[in-house]
Formats: structure tokens, sequence, C-alpha cells
């Protein structure tokens, strides 16, 4: 693989020598607690090197509103125009590090890594990161004194997780004492948050800006280990940490005491960070970093030392740390004069202020998606770009492209293509998403990505698409949580929804190397038929069912009595390869919850019953425009539905 010193992104941008770059493109995919901690990067570089421009990408670009040391801000999906340098930010070998007892916070890291991939020398200028508030949000967005509660956390990393009872009594006792709590935390995909009693209830309520907001005009914020204890060390306010084992306390913890922390003395603000290193043996020396509880039998990753606090599962290390810890810690703020004393007696519940808005209208009303936890971000290894890949999946498809059929109202210029890879089959991964890339005309593909148990080969070759920009969602699942799952994800997402009109359905072992202009074809179909209620297009087939299976089918909630093809057959698109209208989909809140695998004629049967047609723009096998199902399924056999 070609490692690329620089990366031009403008239409005959020329590779020049590293030395010769001054604008660094800093690249980082993960959550939004890595893009706080990001921005000290992006401070100190700027500071060091005054005559480098900046521009960042990251999943939440948001963060980098107001921010005097950057350029140019982009979401993933964007492209710069400007020649620049890609440097894909990443900290994981702190970690490594952590566990070879050589004491480092999270902040270092970035740089660290920054000066191995550039040569650059860079320290960090503040022990803290660097987040920038304008005048208009320095308005409480809450009236009254309050303290933010994070009392949930994301399911792929339960280990983080507090009792929620434990919260409760918290809450409860601070009200006590005249101190009230608003509750926040995003709802929906992977993130857990249930609602508490006596709390300011703004969970979902809030955008980032606002979530910043929020936590610079409270008197403080409890939280786990999570985005809103680094926003809180930015903005320099109270933070009481329910941490735990799972980190070691220097990776994270902002406290005077924290030799691994450059400046640690100088905070203006220290946390409180509870945590139980040096108490239990599986984090006699440092975090053990895992992930899992028991019940996700996930052997790598799992806690070591489980147990049941609350009649909840807990790792052993989050049940030591109780609620009387965690209101000790929030209440010595106020006594070591960090905070201004409340009374008692003026205690007055928070309530939201005019300036922060109500509650939004979801867009798509249905019950959010339950799926077994994905990580949804990129590997803590560095990503290598490779050249070739980068000019190949961004080049304008040497076809003549007839765009007439692409930007019909219809279809909307574009097309969502879900691809799921799944194993260790590089060659397979490989001849699907190339091939894909190469006969999709460049600004008409919105590619989102699900990856199921991926080999590391596979991996590596995703993270350079990643690294090239062309990806617009990649989710990873350690275990398969099924295929019709995965898609009802994809269709129900609101936290990124898809924004084109028809998405394009592709198992990994489809070959887009028949007809180069097979998208046009498709796209024709679409235009021609939509109008006269079609609204899936792929390879049309016939099944044959049972009497229970149709059963199954007359059972369900959709079902209206439309007649079957031929009294037990029904006639569906393929499972591997189709096009479907989103919106429709939305309508009928489908797939049906109840598919893992093998439901492609129970889709097709949904859209029929709501009085829905199907196209076969392919039938046959060897003529077919696309190169379908080439090889027998490898996910673990489920019997159809109703049988």
């Amino acid at each position: 693989m070609y490692l690329a010193p620089a990366v031009g992104y403008a239409a005959g941008a020329l590779f020049l020598p590293i030395n010769s770059f001054v604008i660094y493109l800093i690249q980082h995919m993960r959550a939004l607690g890595d893009v706080v901690v990001l921005t000290a990067l992006v401070r100190d570089i700027k500071l060091a090197y005054p005559h480098i421009e900046i521009f960042v990408r990251t999943r939440f670009p948001d963060v980098w509103q107001n921010n005097p040391y950057v350029s140019q801000n982009f979401a993933p999906h964007e492209t710069p125009s400007t020649a620049c340098r890609l440097i894909q930010a990443d900290y994981g070998s702190g970690i490594r590090e952590d566990h070879k007892k050589r004491p480092l916070h999270f902040l270092a890291c970035f740089h660290e890594d920054f000066s191995r991939k550039t040569g650059l020398s860079l320290s960090l200028a503040e022990p803290k990161p660097d987040l920038h508030l304008d005048e208009a949000e320095r308005t409480p967005p809450v009236e009254g004194r309050y303290w933010v509660m994070m009392a949930g956390g994301k399911t792929d990393i339960p280990l983080k997780v507090w009792s929620h009872k434990y919260w409760q009594r918290v809450v409860d006792d601070l009200r006590d004492r005249g101190i009230g709590v608003v509750q926040a935390g995003a709802l929906g995909g992977n993130h857990r948050h249930e609602p508490l009693a006596n709390v300011l209830d703004l969970r979902g309520r809030t955008n980032v800006r606002d979530f910043l907001r929020l936590i610079a005009a409270a008197d403080g914020v409890l939280c786990g280990v999570t985005a809103a204890m680094h926003i809180a060390a930015g903005l320099e306010r109270p933070c009481v940490v329910i941490a735990g084992g799972r980190e070691s306390w220097w990776w994270e913890a902002y406290v005077r005491q924290n030799a691994g922390l450059t400046g640690a003395e100088r905070l203006r603000t220290p946390h409180r960070f509870l945590h139980t290193i040096g108490l239990l043996d599986c984090c006699k020396q440092h975090g053990c970093f895992k992930k899992k509880l028991p019940e996700f039998n996930h052997k790598k990753a799992v806690c070591l030392l489980p147990t049941i606090a609350e009649g909840l599962p807990l790792a052993t290390c989050m049940a030591m740390i109780e609620p009387g810890h965690a209101l000790e810690a929030v209440l010595s703020y106020y006594t070591d004069d960090s905070l201004p004393p409340i009374d008692p007696r003026n205690y007055k519940p928070p309530e939201v202020a005019a300036t922060l808005p109500s509650a939004p209208e979801p867009k798509i009303r249905h019950a959010r998606v339950e799926l077994p936890p994905p990580i949804i971000q990129t590997p803590p290894a560095p990503i290598v770009v490779s050249t070739q890949m980068i000019e190949r999946s961004r080049a304008v498809s040497p076809l003549d492209c007839d765009s007439t059929f692409f930007d019909h109202p219809t279809i909307g210029g574009k097309f969502a293509f879900c691809v799921l890879l799944t194993g260790a089959h590089l060659a397979t991964h490989r001849a699907c998403l190339d091939s894909l890339l190469n006969t999709v005309p460049r600004g008409r593909c919105e590619l989102r990505l699900h990856c199921v148990d991926l080999g590391r080969e596979s991996r590596e070759y995703v993270d350079e698409l990643m690294g090239s920009g062309v990806v617009k969602s990649l989710q990873l699942h350690n275990m398969d949580p099924g295929k019709y799952p995965i898609m009802r994800h994809e269709i129900l997402n609101t936290d990124l929804p898809i924004q084109s009109s028809y998405m394009f359905w592709v198992d990994d072992d489809t070959a887009f190397d028949r007809e180069p202009r097979w998208l046009q074809t498709f796209a024709k179909a679409i235009v021609g038929k939509h109008d006269d209620g079609f609204r899936q297009f792929g390879v049309r087939q016939t099944f044959a069912m049972t009497r229970s299976q149709i059963d199954w089918i007359k059972a369900s909630p959709w079902y209206r009595q439309v007649s079957f093809h031929r009294g037990m057959q029904i006639e569906f698109c393929h499972g591997s390869f189709f096009a479907v209208h989103v919106p429709t989909l939305r309508e009928l809140s489908a797939p049906d919850e109840r598919l893992t695998q093998h439901g492609d004629y129970v889709l097709s049967a949904m859209l029929q019953q709501a009085g829905y047609k199907i196209h076969g723009v392919m039938r046959g096998r060897e003529k077919s425009l696309v190169n379908w199902g080439r090889y027998p399924k490898r996910t673990a056999m489920q019997r159809r539905s109703g049988r």
C-alpha cells in the first residue's frame, strides 16, 4: 500500500512534498468527547506554528464554531477544495503506553500522535480542551441554579454505566439540599438515558451548541466518563465523574495531582474523579479498558469482575462508588468556595428559559430501532491513506453520464447505497465496493457501510475509504444483529438519516462489473414507474409460501387482505440487491421488526399489502445488469418467517 505524504483535493491539485505544506486537514471520526479533546491539539498547533493553516473534518462540526484557530471546518461528507495534508488524528497509542505504566493524559496523546506523523514538536499549552462561546451563547438556557446530570451512557460500553437507582438517590439528596438537577443526554441509537424523577428533563432537546450553553451556565456536571466531563473542563466548570476502574485515573482526570497532564497544577476548577484504580485485582495497576458485561459474551472485552447492584448488572468497580460519594463530591465545591453557597430555603426547580427551543417534533414518527451495540467509529490504529484509492473514489466516472434521470424530482440527484460487509472476505469486499465506486458518477452516491465481524484486512480497506472521505457513515458490529434489523435501523435512523429518496441495499457478494451504465438503467426505470405506484426495483422472483407463512403474514398488523400471486405465491425482489423508496418504508415502519435474516419476501409483501408494486429491472442471474448473489450465504441461516 502506498502511503501518501500529502493529499490534494482540488481538481488538478499537485501532490507537494510534506515540507511545502502549510495547510493541515485534521480528521477524526469518533465520538463527541474525542472531538472536544481534539480542540486542544488544534489550539496548540496554531500557537506553536502560526503560519500553519488548520482545516478540521469531524462528525461534530458544531464543536468548532467560533474557534479562532480553525481556518475551515468540514462535516464528514465535505471535501476541501484546497490542497492540504491529511492527518488522521489518533490516540490509541496512548492507551497502549498506559499499559506500560507510563502515565499519560488523553489530551497529550493527540499531540504525540501529531508529532510522530509530522515531525513537528508540540506540547500542551493549557491542561484543558479549547471551546468558544459567543455572546449570545452565554445567555443561560435554564433559569435558576442547577447541575447537569448524564445518568446513562452508550450501549456499546455498558462497563461505564452506573446504576440508575444510584443516580436517582443523588438527585433526591441534592434536592433536599436546595440543589436542582437538569437531566441531559442523547436519545436513540446506542444512547440510553432513562428518565429520572424530580429533574428538568432536557434529554434529546439539546444540540451540541445548546449542550455547551447548558454546561457553561450550570453550577457543575455529574456524569460518567463521557463527553460532558471534557466539555466541563474546557468551560472550566465543576464536574463529578463516576469513573470506576475502566480507565486509569490519569488518562482522563482533570485534577491537579495528575502527573500525566502537563500543566495540571494550573487547573482553575479541578474535577472530582471517583475511581477504583488500585482497589481491585482487575484494575490494580491501571484501567482495564474493557467494554462489556458478561451477558454480551464478548470474551476479549468482557468485564472480569461483574456484580449485581440494586438488582442490575454492574461492573464491581462502578458498584463500589455509592451515591453518598457522589453527593459528598458535589457538596465539596460549595464548602471550598468554588461555588457560592446555596440556601435550601430558597430552592426553586430549574425551568427552561425562552432561549432554549422546545422539544422538536421527530421527523420519523416510529419507535427507534433496537440493535445490538455497534461501534460507530474508526479504529485506534493509524489509518494509511492510499493515493490511488483517493483518486479512484473521487474521480468522475469515465462514462458519459446522462444526468436527466438522476436530477428528476423523484430521485433528487443522488442515491443512498447501504452496503453490508461480513467477515474476513477482503477480495469480495473490494470487488463490491471498488466496482460500485467505479460505476457510480461522482456526486450521485451517499455511501453507508455496515460491517459485521470484519476481518483485519477488510477493516484496513474500509479505513482507506474512510480516510478518502467517500463514506457517509460507518457502523461496526462485533455481533451479527441480522440484516433486517440493520436495514430497519438505516431506514428509521433520525441521528444520521438517509437524505436520498431511493436507497440501494447491497450485500457484499454483489459486484457492479457487468454493465458500466447499470445505474442509469435503474434511474430510468424508477423515474418511469414511480408515479404508477412502483416502490421497489431489483431482481424479481417468485416464492411459493407454505400455509404457515401465509398465516404469519395474515396475522401481521400490516396485512390488508391483498391477494397473493396465484393463491400461495408471492413476487418479491431478491434481498441481496435492490432499490427501494425510503419515505415509503418509513411510512410503513419497514422492514418488519420481527425479521433478522431471509426476510426479502416479507419486505415486498409489506409494500404490496399497502398497495405498492415492485418492478423487476433484472431477472435471470446470467443476463443481469449487476452480478448479484455470487456466493452462498455466510451467515447463520434463519428459517423464513412463519415456518
